[in-house]
């Protein structure tokens, strides 16, 4: 029967074992675990004819459905998730590691190689695309998330009470705005939204020239969702983050810039826009809810941030649309 309690190392490695052993009929090497907390833990399996699976432990169940749905439309780039017995969690998962090295972007590479890795990942992105109406996502997720995290700004509650007000004004203001929006995103087709896509989950094999992407990873979190609402993750591709503290370069606008015109080259001019409303949105909602939790000094620096990003976006993107957005204003900068 699954345990409910934390796994001792010795019960995590020995119920990864036993689940690497199920997933592949050559002899095992060795199970390495790669990360774990609680009941999940993720390993390495490394097998007699050199080939390496990831193992996943898991309390809670993947859906193998939404991964097949993504393998689908990307091909091998999605690894094949099956599932397996489970000895000591509720649920154990085996796919076939993926070769190559995860991106770390506006590092190592040439700018030139991380637009050209960049353009292929906002393809990747587009091709998720589903061509089905997103209109109910909108009025029962994206609107309602909205508003709980509008809802909990307030000038008499941590930790907003120990900012200044025309901050907590100004961060209130551009949700406000990005709300009023938010129900023009019905105008745009749903994508199986990858809601983690992050440099970490980008592999690449850097023999190619360019370096060309040959995975993105854990799928396992990924929701139907408006089109564009997981690219805000290209802010944190093309801009270096040091000690907390976005490091803007000329680079980084031309990273973006080949990303974006990548991302809606399949949009019509008069729904970029709205792309881009999305993409906004969609850093709101994964970034900023559950602010109770920080300490106010974090706290602080988000909302700091948050208003940084919102203008850059709005300046990097917003030109690129063409024509105005749907409400007759741009973001207000403030």
């Amino acid at each position: 029967m699954p345990n409910t309690e934390p796994l001792t190392n010795s019960e995590s490695l020995e119920a990864g074992r036993l689940a690497a052993v199920a997933y592949h009929h050559i002899p095992l090497v060795k199970p390495h675990e790669h990360q774990g907390m609680g009941n999940s833990h993720t390993f390495i399996a490394n097998y007699g004819d050199d080939t390496e699976a990831i193992i996943k432990l898991r309390d809670r169940p993947i859906d193998i459905a939404i991964v097949h749905l993504a393998r689908t439309l990307l091909g091998d780039i999605v690894p094949n998730l099956v599932s397996l017995k489970a000895t000591k969690t509720s649920y154990a998962y085996g796919q076939p590691k993926i070769p190559g090295d995860r991106w770390d972007p506006m590092t190592y590479l040439t700018v030139e190689d991380d637009t050209a890795v960049s353009v292929q990942f906002a393809n990747i992105l587009a091709r998720c695309r589903l061509h089905l109406g997103s209109g109910t996502v909108v009025d029962d997720y994206v609107i309602p998330c909205m508003n709980s995290i509008i809802n909990a700004v307030s000038a008499e509650n941590e930790p907003f009470n120990y900012m200044l007000k025309d901050l907590v004004n100004a961060y209130l203001k551009r949700l406000t705005a990005l709300r009023d929006r938010a129900n023009h995103l019905k105008l745009l087709d749903l994508m199986l939204c990858h809601t983690d896509p992050n440099p970490f989950n980008v592999i690449i094999d850097e023999s190619f020239s360019p370096p060309k992407i040959t995975g993105l990873i854990d799928w396992e979190e990924a929701k139907f969702l408006p089109f564009g609402m997981n690219s805000s993750e290209i802010r944190m591709i093309a801009v270096l983050n040091i000690d907390g503290y976005d490091q803007v370069s000329e680079a980084a606008k031309s990273v973006a810039v080949a990303f974006w015109n990548t991302l809606v080259a399949g949009v019509t001019d008069d729904h970029k826009n709205i792309v881009l409303d999305s993409m906004e949105i969609g850093y709101v909602i994964r970034y900023l809810d559950g602010f109770d939790s920080l300490a106010v000094s974090r706290a602080k620096r988000e909302v700091e941030v948050f208003i940084e990003r919102m203008n850059w976006f709005e300046e990097t993107f917003r030109p690129l649309c063409q024509v105005s957005p749907l409400d007759g204003t741009k973001a207000d900068p403030q």
